[in-house]
């Protein structure tokens, strides 16, 4: 289903969106499309329908974060490295150098947020809560790998000017954790009636597939049973 409305008013003004979704949704698909949008521009056109898209012609440094990959099952001191070095090789290719001898990565990404001109980068978080919900079967891992990741988010909320355009998306409501309490100012997508965004909605039922739904007796003369002679 083209979903090319939808992703015009989602990308085409600098927001800061969060998607609940359930594990069988296309939210990696949404945040894949977007990338390459913002940071290809209408040259992407050959995969999507793009063509009416009103995203503004610069082309943006784009980070795509899939925390579906951090499983804290060796513990939270490999969690927190293997966290860390993920982020210091996603931001290495906007530009981030982390230096061995200085402070965390954590000080060093806030500080370098702070040195990118404003409204130039767009970050697309995939999973955000899947390190911690993993966790859940463990009192004191859950506590730890929370408290490490809203340190991540913590950073983001405080340069909050570098953005673009931001989405986060999860299986758990942004509202239900403390991972997110300092992003007190997303935007839910579902509370804005944009749920058929990873789905398919009525309207599209009958936008794609018209000319079968007003032609019902020929596609149930496949299904009829043969009448008893």
């Amino acid at each position: 289903m083209d979903k090319t409305d939808i992703l015009n008013k989602l990308a085409s003004y600098p927001a800061r969106w969060f998607l609940s979704f359930s594990q069988e949704s296309g939210n990696s698909f949404l945040t894949s499309a977007l990338k390459i949008l913002f940071k290809n521009g209408l040259k992407a056109s050959g995969n999507f329908a793009v063509e009416n898209l009103r995203i503004d012609k610069q082309n943006y440094k784009v980070v795509r974060l899939d925390f579906s990959n951090l499983k804290p099952s060796s513990g939270i001191f490999e969690f927190r490295k293997a966290l860390t070095d993920f982020l210091i090789d996603s931001f290495r290719s906007v530009g981030f150098s982390y230096d061995k001898e200085g402070t965390s990565v954590f000080s060093q990404l806030s500080r370098w947020l702070k040195t990118i001109p404003p409204c130039t980068l767009v970050l697309l978080i995939v999973d955000y809560d899947f390190p911690l919900t993993y966790s859940m079967s463990n009192e004191k891992l859950y506590r730890d790998v929370g408290y490490v990741l809203s340190e991540f988010y913590a950073l983001l909320k405080s340069n909050d000017g570098a953005f673009r355009f931001l989405l986060i998306t999860g299986v758990t409501d942004f509202r239900q954790t403390c991972l997110l309490n300092d992003l007190n100012h997303l935007t839910d997508l579902k509370r804005l009636s944009q749920g058929s965004l990873l789905g398919v909605s009525s309207d599209d039922l009958v936008r794609g597939f018209d000319d079968c739904l007003t032609q019902p007796s020929e596609t149930c003369l496949l299904y009829t049973s043969p009448s008893p002679r």
